[in-house]
């Protein structure tokens, strides 16, 4: 598994101001401070905060307006940020259509039964009038197709859901529908609008056992209809045209990507100087460095400085990912109960794909984990590295990255209160936590798939009470 690279000052200082921006109720359409004052606020030079601006506006936490009355302006999340961070991660990655189809099966299938509970009146009515839309469809849109989906997210009172949802539904545009005669179009169409009326009469019903069931099949169904499609799957190239408004830094990001990508991303080579880059887009230099802080970011490229230095390509890392999906869960309010509900689903489903394949040089690495985890002291609450080796060994990995996102925002908005215990009663945690971890190890070095998602449930049941989930 890949490691985390130490972040810059300019990184730092943006997850500060970031959180000093929560802290504050996250005003939108406010002027946090001018540059003048954050300059003197946060101890640091012009050129540093600038670097942090830039990042902060990437991210779409805040950005600068000049003028009088101006400063550091603060942004209302968008969930663009985290779709562009899982792009470009599993870009490098190069998932498989039936990878994001597994993961989508895994989350929606618990989303739609947690909707099946919570839906309102006013839900209620968007689903029954999206079905009517969706019987009167002439074409297969995935845009159309995916807004029950969409519905159904927000009815399961889950931001965490809508967000994955949404980022899963466009991971799936990457792949055409097959090409199909007419009669297969229109049944296609006729297929796909009876599944979501059967979702929704599902969810009207509170059945939250049939809804699962449902959306199982729908889309279990689509995947299979797009795999099985002769010469398709065929991956479409990721779009990374820049938006109409965007600033030149996020243009010449966009560029110096897709070179990396034609590449076939060659971490550890050079690929430019930064006076190539100066030529190459006849930009300023302060363009080409905004450009580059962005892939820094996202731990596309870096700067080496120095003979035989240049632009050199990296290797992604989750940290980008979990960063954007923490703002934007931030601001609406996410809670670790949300989460937890989102990985019971998702870890479900690893833990079984992992019994189902297991070798013992998977077994003995889970072992391994363990051991440092009683042996170091890992958190109980949070299961240091062995969720995520879990997921990471599923063979799975659009399931591994949203689980190891999951477990890292349940770390850091879970309720704690084992910090204020006694060495004694904490240790006794570490090793009941052990102990849980070790039992699913059984049943994954048994390859009884049942059983190791069973007691893999019952472990993450377990530590809600340390959540503050009631």
């Amino acid at each position: 598994m890949t490691t985390t690279v130490a972040p810059k000052l300019a990184a730092r200082l943006a997850r500060r101001i970031r959180l000093d921006i929560m802290d504050a109720g996250w005003p939108v359409g406010t002027i946090f401070g001018a540059e003048a004052e954050l300059l003197e606020r946060y101890d640091v030079s012009r050129a540093v905060f600038r670097e942090t601006a830039r990042l902060l506006e990437h991210l779409a936490v805040a950005r600068m307006r000049r003028g009088p009355g101006g400063g550091l302006l603060v942004m209302e999340p968008a969930m663009t940020p985290v779709v562009e961070a899982v792009l470009v991660y599993l870009l490098y990655s190069d998932v498989s259509v039936h990878e994001v189809f597994e993961a989508r099966i895994a989350i929606e299938s618990t989303v739609a039964a947690l909707a099946a509970d919570r839906a309102d009146e006013r839900s209620l009515r968007l689903l029954e009038e999206r079905v009517a839309l969706d019987r009167d469809r002439a074409e297969l849109d995935h845009e159309d197709h995916h807004q029950l989906h969409l519905i159904v997210a927000r009815a399961a009172d889950n931001p965490a859901a809508e967000l994955f949802v949404e980022v899963l539904g466009r991971l799936s545009t990457r792949y055409t529908y097959p090409v199909a005669t007419d009669r297969q179009r229109l049944q296609a169409i006729a297929d796909s609008a009876g599944a979501h009326a059967a979702i929704s009469s599902a969810i009207a019903d509170r059945d939250a056992a049939a809804v699962r069931r449902r959306m199982e099949r729908h889309l279990g169904s689509l995947a299979a209809w797009i795999e099985e499609a002769g010469d398709t799957p065929r991956a479409r190239p990721w779009d990374l045209s820049p938006p109409a408004d965007a600033k030149l830094g996020e243009q010449v990001a966009r560029e110096i990507m897709r070179d990396v990508l034609d590449r076939g991303w060659p971490v550890g080579e050079v690929i430019a100087s930064e006076a190539d880059l100066l030529e190459r887009f006849d930009a300023s230099r302060a363009g080409v460095r905004e450009a580059i802080r962005i892939l820094e970011h996202h731990q596309v490229v870096r700067m080496r400085r120095g003979p035989g230095g240049g632009l050199v390509v990296t290797r992604p890392d989750l940290e980008a990912v979990v960063d954007a999906a923490q703002v934007f869960l931030d601001f609406r309010g996410i809670e670790a109960r949300h989460l937890v509900e989102l990985r019971v689903g998702l870890e479900g489903l690893a833990v079984r794909l992992l019994a189902a394949r297991a070798t013992e040089e998977d077994v003995a690495a889970l072992h391994a984990v363990v051991d440092a985890e009683a042996e170091h002291g890992y958190d109980p609450l949070f299961g240091g590295g062995f969720h995520a080796e879990v997921a990471y060994r599923s063979g799975n990995r659009v399931v591994a990255m949203f689980t190891t996102v999951l477990e890292v925002l349940t770390n850091s908005h879970g309720v704690r209160p084992g910090a204020a215990l006694s060495p004694k009663v904490r240790r006794s945690q570490v090793v009941a936590a052990a102990a849980a971890h070790r039992y699913v190890i059984a049943a994954i070095a048994a390859h009884d798939a049942d059983a190791a998602e069973r007691r893999l449930v019952r472990h993450l049941s377990a530590l809600e009470p340390y959540l503050g989930i009631n």
